[in-house]
């Protein structure tokens, strides 16, 4: 995975005819040139309207910072029609659900990991453990950040209607005026008032309509998780732990628990979004823990579940056979 990640770039090339690439503006627009940074900006439209896609990488203060809404006047400029209902060719994604995924992935990696050390050294310290107190740890931590996305994912409303190109944060006086008077040119207009409100009808639709509901939790993000749970199901596969009970090590372990994993992130997520509001310092750390606590118990007893009371048939026998089937198929739905 990591390997993958650090040379990529260098690899697509190789297998792909079609080379993507970006217009970033730290590095494409001058940054000490004051002439050479006044012709960037001015061309901020043109590298819009010549690209496929807007990739917006949202976070909390985007909105607030002037070179950001300099991006987003660009993109309504070089897509603006007479009917303000156009298409915004514009890919939004939250660095917090990002950042989030990639927590859980590693969390979840790094359990198997132990597992697998724990399992080479003949199990001095039962697994059990191992998976009790990384949900315990892993599950406050993400219902701490659950919440406080919930709380920004709200707060973005507000934002998209009360965007203000004049009362952006810019801390060069010589950009704020360049950029602001780049904009009203793009708009053929002497008001600042006039860019905000098109830009406002625009972009305030577009966004989180590709965000879809504040309780939803995009499925890709879960991807890299259930392919680590497979991935580590079929080297379990190479071994000899499939040869016996195979069907029902397939359903329990792989399928259920995969399922599993897939429901309950999103219930986390829904769960943190009913509990979003901000209490006292005290009351946060407590309600954390209080929910922290539901999540686990839901992590552990899926894992329970699916590996003792469905994997291991039909020696164990915790469940008939039918349902055991049944309780894996109320999962799927």
């Amino acid at each position: 995975f990591f390997l993958v990640l650090a040379t990529w770039q260098h690899v697509a090339p190789c297998v792909s005819r079609r080379r993507p690439s970006y217009f970033l503006d730290k590095f494409c627009v001058h940054q000490t040139d004051l002439e050479l940074k006044h012709a960037g900006v001015s061309s901020f439209a043109a590298f819009v309207s010549m690209s496929d896609c807007v990739l917006l990488l949202w976070s909390p203060t985007y909105f607030k910072r002037l070179w950001c809404m300099l991006e987003i006047s660009a993109l309504v400029k070089a897509t603006l029609t007479d009917d303000l209902k156009t298409e915004l060719p514009l890919q939004f994604i939250p660095l917090q659900l990002a950042k989030l995924s990639f927590c859980l992935w590693l969390t979840c990696f790094l359990v198997l990991l132990a597992v697998q050390i724990n399992t080479i050294f003949n199990k001095p310290v039962p697994d059990t453990y191992f998976i009790a107190a990384a949900c315990v740890c892993a599950t406050y931590l993400q219902i701490a950040a659950f919440r406080q996305y919930a709380r920004d994912r709200r707060f973005l409303a507000q934002q998209l209607q009360s965007f203000s190109v004049q009362h952006a944060l810019c801390s060069d006086l010589q950009d704020r005026s360049t950029i602001e008077a780049t904009i009203l040119n793009w708009f053929d207009t002497t008001e600042i008032e006039v860019c905000n409100r098109q830009i406002r009808q625009m972009v305030s639709e577009k966004v989180l309509g590709s965000l879809g509901p504040a309780q939803h939790y995009s499925t890709k993000l879960l991807l890299p998780v259930l392919l680590l749970h497979l991935f580590n199901n079929a080297d379990y596969a190479s071994g000899t732990w499939f040869d016996e009970d195979t069907f029902w090590r397939f359903l329990g372990p792989v399928l259920g628990f995969g399922i599993w994993m897939m429901m309950m992130v999103p219930l986390c997520f829904r769960l943190c979004h009913c509990f979003a509001s901000r209490w006292s310092r005290c009351c946060d750390i407590f309600l954390n823990m209080f929910l922290a606590a539901i999540v686990t118990v839901g992590w552990l007893g899926g894992w329970y579940v699916n590996y003792f009371f469905v994997g291991f048939q039909p020696k164990a026998r915790l469940l008939p056979a039918w349902s055991a089937v049944l309780l894996v198929a109320s999962e799927c739905v």
